[in-house]
């Protein structure tokens, strides 16, 4: 869920999908706030040079719209933004983007509408309206007597018994008869069958197959599942694809091999069609152990692969190792997370550097995908220096002893390391 944490937005890259063009009451978008109840929040959106404003309602600490077709106008990424207002107060959030993808639209051309917070108002008032007078309608029909229908099979069709405040009517069902095309219903049929007209009639059918569920993992581009134009996934490439020949033993032959496994990474090893999962492990040649009794072997002296069956073996499997490569968003659609350094110097040269970010803050905002820019403010009358210099040399160290985050200006030639302790000037 995206929150609202003094006026910053925070999301995951997920959330930034909103529904799909032309979508009508499908979906709804919820921001989790950390304000009072006093304030009133709006959803500024706008694409290209098209802007709207949507009035969110709010339920305890959470504001919501039902998602409508006037709000999902036009696919594309719309800039966003939060404005609050209490009494004379106006505040905003950072911006943000929501993407909306496009719909073919095949029934009807989408009306060119322009919605705002009175449209959304007057279709409040005339629900409201509407909720009002079918509450009457239903008042005033259960003072009356109500109606109740019964249904009889007879042999050539069905009786129905209707009695309401009139008194009892009964009708007469014939069932249908073949006949020209478009006249009569066929009789017989079965549950989940449809009426579908044939060259000479009507005839009952089983319906067609249900649509395929697109799959996001899909990469055959020619598979009824496979989703055009995803914005990342990974895919899978084959570092490994031979016969290995057991004479009878725990070893295999060696084969010639053109790529190895690194180790600490996790691979798809496939044996005579079965998959398994799992990590390569480095000792005097790269393994990766399928289970205790079987592993594949990288001899990297001799460059050969071989396999090792503990159980003893004879015969020939088809060994195929996989690498899963990831093709990640454009980092242009990343959200940014801005982190303010401030390097202080007085008169005497006393440096003093301080952030406006905690570690553990900065650390979640990297593990949720969002893109880390720094920026350094220099306050140094004494040395001559000073001004607002933006870099992205921000990279996270784990060194076995401690985590942090380095960071280099190439600008100043320093760096800084942001701990779980603060921020000092690096060596």
């Amino acid at each position: 869920m995206i929150e609202l944490k003094n006026w910053r937005v925070l999301m995951e890259v997920r959330d930034r999908e909103l529904g799909y063009e032309s979508d009508h009451l499908h979906r709804r978008l919820e921001i989790a706030v950390d304000l009072d109840a006093g304030w009133a929040v709006k959803l500024d959106m706008a694409l290209g040079k098209a802007k709207n404003v949507v009035d969110l309602e709010r339920t305890g600490d959470v504001l919501w719209v039902d998602l409508t077709r006037d709000i999902l106008a036009s696919d594309g990424l719309y800039r966003c933004q939060l404005r609050g207002l209490k009494g004379d107060t106006v505040a905003h959030s950072n911006q943000f983007e929501l993407l909306v993808s496009g719909s073919i639209n095949a029934a009807e051309a989408f009306p060119s509408v322009e919605p705002s917070e009175l449209a959304q108002m007057e279709a409040r008032v005339t629900q409201a309206k509407a909720d009002a007078v079918a509450a009457a309608g239903r008042a005033e029909a259960a003072a009356e007597i109500l109606p109740s229908v019964k249904v009889a099979r007879t042999e050539s069709g069905a009786l129905l018994t209707a009695v309401d405040a009139s008194g009892t009517t009964t009708a007469e069902v014939m069932d249908g008869v073949q006949g020209p095309a478009g006249i009569g219903v066929p009789a017989g049929g079965k549950s989940g069958q449809l009426l579908t007209r044939t060259e000479d009639g009507t005839a009952w059918q089983d319906a067609p197959e249900s649509a395929v569920q697109p799959d996001w993992a899909q990469n055959d581009p020619t598979a009824k599942d496979y989703i055009k134009n995803r914005t990342h996934y990974e895919t899978e490439e084959s570092i490994c694809d031979v016969d290995l020949t057991w004479p009878g033993g725990h070893i295999s032959g060696n084969v010639p091999y053109t790529t190895a496994p690194v180790a600490g990474e996790t691979y798809k090893v496939v044996i005579d069609g079965s998959a398994y999962t799992a990590a390569a492990t480095q000792y005097s040649d790269t393994v990766i152990e399928i289970k205790p009794s079987i592993s594949i072997r990288w001899d990297t002296a001799a460059q050969t692969v071989y396999g090792y069956n503990q159980g003893g073996y004879y015969g020939t499997r088809h060994v195929a190792v996989y690498r899963s490569v990831p093709h990640p968003l454009d980092p242009k659609y990343l959200p940014e997370y801005v982190i303010t350094i401030t390097q202080t110097a007085n008169s005497e040269s006393n440096i003093t550097v301080t952030c406006d970010r905690t570690f553990a803050e900065i650390l979640s905002a990297s593990n949720s995908g969002m893109l880390l820019k720094v920026v350094v403010k220099l306050d140094a009358p004494s040395l001559s220096i000073s001004g607002k210099i933006v870099t992205r040399h921000i990279e996270y160290v784990d060194d076995g002893e401690s985590e942090q985050f380095a960071v280099y200006s190439p600008y100043l030639n320093l760096g800084y390391l942001i701990t779980a302790e603060g921020i000092s000037i690096g060596k």
